[in-house]
């Protein structure tokens, strides 16, 4: 009940309403925090140090103040407090013969807290801080106004710093593979570590021995050592250590194809120790409830506190708070004007959420850290963080949170070891291994090269892609990262609308991935032009897939100077993986789908699962709808899908681009263990057998749920290794996908093979699959059915009268009436027989509810007239797009009208301006040897025929004028009209 208008705000837009806001503190503000001031430091256990508890030490469950002119040193073991609130300072007592613990409910920290030896320097001694409580009991904390910072917590307004003992190398990775059952492990380099140390060895493949997953069972492989001894070895110096138990599983450490794929051993012991108690016990209340580190600012009074923490060596075990944003370590700041904070060298245990996320922050340091077995994330930089550096961490077990796996709305909540949504930073060195999800999620905004240009992107309609592998990587910030073991290695996130432009080229460089279950490379909604440059990507079950939402005329996609291999197999038959990690058939990847949002389901429900165990390079798509809701909205983290039926990620969702031309260039680059064939030892003695289908590793496919639109594919200086011609490349979809809808984009693909490294011939030349209707008659084109069943090469020998080559072409009109299919037909000298193929429109899209609309992919030879008509009443208005490169390549339609309607011709240069109308022939046909676009109407005929050139304007609109048909009629005797 409103009972008084005192106080009432006359700016309220709403007349006579009422509008409230939460409240932290009472009305006359927060109390301010006193600026601290140390004295001099007194020691804890001394009772006159005290003057704030009445010169008593405090007692069992007392909370304490340390006031901003005190320094207590902490010398003795004090039982559990409740909060401590420190407007002054509190240091440790280094070089002790005694560890110190010192445990409270929570830390309020206004001033400074310090773990550190002399001048700054490690910390000598044991030292551990314990953060208890049970959830419900635990005093809430809050830092001044808007500062909720929770209970159970460190929350940091002044400054944290702590120095463990000096690990010179906090992880490493193996020298030679562990087997399993074995206690011995041998490092790839000497190490300082001690004998009860704690290490973790990393997993090496998302499928372990017998075919299970990473995560089940006993997931993490943590032991102590025994015995440390440093050896020679032909590789150099190396620690060998023992280990308190067997390993369970094999860790693989071998140089296969001359790239090293090792698995990574970290350090999990320090000397100083941050330990949070109670949150551990599997169903109880305050399960997942863990302490957590909160850095912030306070504004409520001048001047003003800004956090920071200063963290060396530090392990942390079961930090963070499950189900919140309560994280292990979170630092957020108001302005830019806080002191840089760094954590280094810091192990992270068992936590139950992220990490270490950071927003509006400057100068911040995430480096040479080891984080294991933690909940929900490992590292999340948010958009508005600047001048941050993640460089090599180990980031082991990243896990899903049980409650998501749990809930009764299942959705995909994505999670990553890795999450950088910043361009404004270094991300180097890092490793991921084991992840629920993603192991890198990244903004396509990285990627931005400052020496790169859009210039760098542009399509090349037939020729080789020109590049400089020094300007791709110089001045790179997302390089020499490395995942394996998890769903994906590398996820490229569109932060936003507005975070690229459809003319960008970003650089996707210097990147590893091995052994994930779904995917090495790929984006989502991606707005830029992506090149992917010097890359390893080994045994995935989709190597490279990208995903484009974006509306420009050419797009561009490419892959250049990288390796990409199917099986790591060492096997002579080169057709059989290790031993240590089993794909097994129909169970041979672990992906995210509509019906297992959760991504638990052992069966493999991605996109290509019907049809091959693995394929190198997954040809892109272009759609004009969004999969992920940053597009549209403002959510966390920006990959989290729409809806659940554009799962998996690399399922088309929305329909192609509508007059779009694409391409996809791949060159320079190796393609290694790709197979049409099985090892199978029982039945063939040690052979290679023919394949099923679920065997069957292209390295290069089409995407078998994008069948109405491919790129155009453009290939040089591709080498291969274990790879037999017919796993070379794949245009397989279902059996049933093309019965009742279009496969119009499947059919009339163009591979240009510009070297005749792909198709094996000899030359350059053309691959077109399918049907022989596409193609020119024998000799000039010819099946290659070794390469694959149905695809034809016509081969280019520089003499026009002895080479066929055509291009692509596109239809597109605006009008509701369903006019497909369009037929072209050409004829051939020699044969009585007109070639004929017809072309439809995409499909209908009933996830994205986008329907059908006139697009029809075409192809369209040089030197060569066509005919085409269509099945329906022709639009008074259509578009016509072809895309030969230069004005050299000529071609003449005759289109069917069957309207009496003139028609005019214009051309452009784009598809909705600058189009200018060209000359008629009223007397003659048009020539091959006429300007682009020049007409003539044959009524009789009821021909439209226009000449089509290459070159800079490819847009041909075709506009029909009405006019008018007047009907005569004469009479007069037969023996008139026949006389003189």
């Amino acid at each position: 009940v409103l009972v008084t208008n005192k106080g009432a705000d006359p700016a309220i837009p709403i007349p006579f309403g009422v509008m409230t806001t939460a409240s932290l503190c009472p009305l006359e503000g927060c109390p301010v925090p006193p600026t601290p001031n140390p004295g001099k430091p007194l020691l804890w256990s001394e009772s006159f140090s005290w003057s704030t508890n009445n010169y008593q030490v405090p007692l069992k469950g007392e909370s304490v103040t340390i006031s901003a002119d005190m320094w207590i040193v902490l010398d003795t073991n004090p039982p559990y407090l409740g909060c401590i609130t420190i407007y002054g300072k509190l240091t440790f007592l280094s070089g002790l013969s005694y560890p110190l613990t010192l445990a409270a409910q929570c830390i309020q920290l206004w001033g400074t807290m310090e773990i550190l030896g002399k001048d700054n320097n490690t910390f000598v001694g044991q030292a551990t801080v314990i953060v208890y409580g049970n959830r419900g009991d635990s005093p809430p904390v809050t830092m001044g106004e808007g500062n909720f910072v929770g209970s159970k917590v460190i929350s940091v307004a002044g400054r944290l710093a702590a120095r463990g003992n000096s690990v010179t190398t906090t992880w490493t990775k193996l020298n030679s593979t562990a087997v399993s059952g074995s206690s011995i492990v041998i490092l790839s380099e000497e190490v300082g570590w001690s004998v009860g140390d704690e290490i973790v060895i990393s997993p090496t493949g998302y499928f372990n021995e017998v075919g299970t997953t990473w995560n089940a069972g006993n997931s993490v492989e943590s032991f102590l050592i025994v015995a440390i001894e440093n050896i020679t070895s032909p590789t150099g110096n190396n620690s060998q250590l023992t280990l308190n138990y067997p390993l369970s599983h094999t860790h693989l450490c071998e140089t296969i194809h001359d790239e090293r794929f090792c698995g990574a051993v970290g350090l999990l012991s320090r000397s100083v120790k941050f330990v949070s108690l109670n949150g551990d016990v599997p169903k109880t209340s305050s399960y997942g409830f863990g302490a957590n580190i909160h850095v912030i600012d306070v504004f409520d009074s001048v001047p003003y506190r800004y956090g920071s923490v200063d963290l060396h060596n530090v392990e942390f075990t079961k930090f963070g708070k499950m189900n919140t944003d309560h994280y292990a370590i979170s630092i957020t700041h108001r302005d830019y004007g806080h002191p840089p904070s760094y954590i280094v060298g810091c192990a992270f245990k068992y936590g139950f959420n992220v990490v270490n996320r950071i927003s509006h922050t400057n100068n911040i340091t995430f480096s040479n850290n080891v984080a294991v077995g933690n909940y929900g994330g490992g590292v999340y930089i948010e958009v508005d963080t600047t001048n941050f550096e993640v460089n090599h961490n180990l980031l082991l077990a990243t896990y899903q949170s049980p409650s998501v796996l749990s809930s009764s709305y299942r959705w995909v909540r994505p999670i990553a070891a890795f999450t950088i949504l910043s361009p404004n930073g270094v991300c180097s060195g890092n490793l991921a291994a084991g992840s629920d999800d993603q192991a890198f999620s990244v903004a396509t905004s990285m990627f931005k090269i400052p020496s790169v240009t859009s210039s760098q992107c542009l399509v090349t309609k037939t020729s080789a892609f020109s590049y400089s592998l020094a300007t791709l990587t110089t001045g790179r910030s997302f390089f020499n990262n490395e995942a394996v073991a998890c769903k994906g290695g590398l996820f490229v996130v569109a932060v936003s609308l507005s975070e690229s432009q459809d003319s960008d080229c970003v650089v996707v460089s210097g990147f590893t991935a091995w052994r994930n279950s779904h995917t090495g490379i790929m984006s989502v909604d991606a707005r830029a032009n992506i090149l992917i440059a010097d890359v390893v990507l080994a045994e995935n079950h989709i190597g490279i897939t990208l995903h484009f939402y974006k509306d420009d005329v050419n797009v561009f996609s490419g892959i250049v100077a990288s390796k990409i291999i199917g099986s790591m197999g060492l096997n002579t038959a080169i057709c059989a993986d290790l031993p240590d990690s089993v794909w097994n058939r129909g169970q041979h990847c672990q992906v995210f789908t509509s019906s297992d949002p959760l991504g638990i389901q052992r069966s493999c429900g991605s996109v290509i699962s019907e049809l091959y165990r693995r394929v190198g390079v997954l040809l892109p798509q272009w759609t004009n709808k969004p999969k992920t809701c940053a597009i549209a909205v403002v959510c966390d983290p920006p990959s989290t899908p729409d809806r659940l039926c554009v799962m998996p990620w690399e399922k088309r969702y929305g329909l192609p681009l509508s007059i779009a031309y694409a391409e996809q260039h791949i060159h320079d680059t190796i393609f290694i263990g790709f197979q049409s064939y099985v090892f199978d030892k029982a039945e063939s003695g040690n052979n290679c057998i023919p394949s099923d289908s679920l065997e069957y590793s292209p390295a290069i496919a089409i995407n078998p749920s994008q069948i109405d639109m491919q790129p155009t594919l453009i290939i040089s200086g591709l080498s291969w290794n274990a790879t037999n011609l017919a796993a070379r490349i794949s245009f397989g979809v279902e059996t049933a996908r093309c019965e009742d809808r279009s496969c119009s984009g499947q059919n009339m693909m163009i591979i240009h093979d510009t070297d005749g490294t792909l198709a094996h011939q000899g030359v350059s030349g053309q691959l077109v699959w399918n049907n022989p209707e596409y193609i020119a008659p024998y000799p000039l084109c010819y099946e290659i059915s070794e390469v694959y069943l149905g695809v034809y090469f016509c081969a280019h020998h520089g003499d026009p009268r002895r080479e066929f080559i055509q291009f692509n072409a596109l239809w597109r009109d605006w009008g509701p009436q369903v006019i497909q299919p369009i037929i072209t037909t050409r004829h051939f000298e020699g044969e009585r027989v007109n070639r004929s193929f017809a072309s439809f429109g995409p499909n209908d899209d009933m996830c994205a509810i986008r329907m059908y609309f006139s697009r029809f992919p075409m192809l369209i030879a040089n030197g060569t007239t066509h005919r085409i008509m269509s099945t329906g009443t022709t639009p008074s208005e259509f578009l016509l797009r072809w895309d030969a490169p230069t004005t050299h390549h000529v071609a003449i339609l005759e289109i069917f009208i069957t309207q009496s309607m003139a028609i005019n011709v214009l051309v452009s240069d784009n598809p909705y301006e600058n189009f200018q109308a060209i000359q008629k022939f009223s007397d003659r046909y048009p020539t091959f040897a006429d300007p682009a676009g020049s007409n003539t109407r044959d009524p009789q005929k009821r021909l439209l025929i226009v000449v089509l050139k290459g070159g800079s304007k490819p847009f041909y609109r075709f506009r029909q004028v009405p006019i008018v048909a007047v009907t005569m009629k004469l009479d007069l005797p037969f023996e008139t009209f026949v006389g003189d």
